[in-house]
């Protein structure tokens, strides 16, 4: 008998008119559906049952394999694009590829690049969230575009920003897709200081 495998579901940014037509599909055919409430509720047929993720990674992981074990057709939702900073690493390095399943989404990048009329061809993706701001430090003076994957901890970049600013155009794009979508240029250390929404990112180019 063929061994199941997970199906990881990229759910793009956060809106329906930006899922794919295959996930929509697959979704829909899972016996199992695993995922966070703002992602299932994007689908509008989901006929399995539906596991919300448990806070700690390890206990999802275990349902996960709890699933497969019981040989269900399962499918776990992740935010924008598998490949780009997702909780997809994890869950292949721990089952291994062969029992993995990878349905592709657009992410955050590829639509800030599409919002800003960008060639994203020779960027750099690099990630603040739940990292500390000094693990970019080093790569902040790249030639080449950089997007960064923003946390709650935009004003830590202005350090790093402020003699870039003089050179480059800094962006911040906050809910891309949503109703809530918003898109400013950072022209000063001051525009660091703000609240920002948990879908946020910087484009320096």
């Amino acid at each position: 008998m063929q061994q199941k495998k997970v199906v990881i579901v990229g759910c793009g940014p956060g809106s329906e008119e930006y899922l794919t037509y295959q996930a929509q599909q697959e979704v829909r055919m899972a016996e199992v559906v695993i995922g966070p409430p703002r992602l299932v509720r994007l689908f509008a047929e989901i006929n399995g049952q539906v596991i919300y993720p448990a806070q700690n990674i390890a206990d999802t992981l275990k349902d996960i394999e709890q699933q497969l074990h019981n040989k269900k057709r399962t499918t776990v939702l992740v935010s924008g694009d598998p490949g780009c900073f997702s909780l997809s690493r994890i869950i292949t390095e721990r089952l291994g590829p062969e029992r993995c399943r990878v349905i592709p989404g657009i992410s955050s990048v590829q639509l800030a690049a599409a919002r800003l009329c960008l060639d994203w061809s020779r960027s750099q993706v690099l990630s603040v969230h739940g990292r500390p701001v000094s693990t970019i430090a080093s790569k902040i003076n790249s030639n080449n575009p950089l997007f960064i994957m923003l946390g709650n901890n935009l004003s830590e970049l202005a350090p790093l920003l402020e003699m870039t600013m003089r050179k480059k155009k800094v962006y911040l794009l906050q809910n891309l897709g949503m109703e809530s979508e918003e898109i400013h240029e950072l022209r000063c250390t001051e525009d660091f200081h703000q609240n920002i929404s948990s879908a946020a990112l910087l484009v320096v180019k």
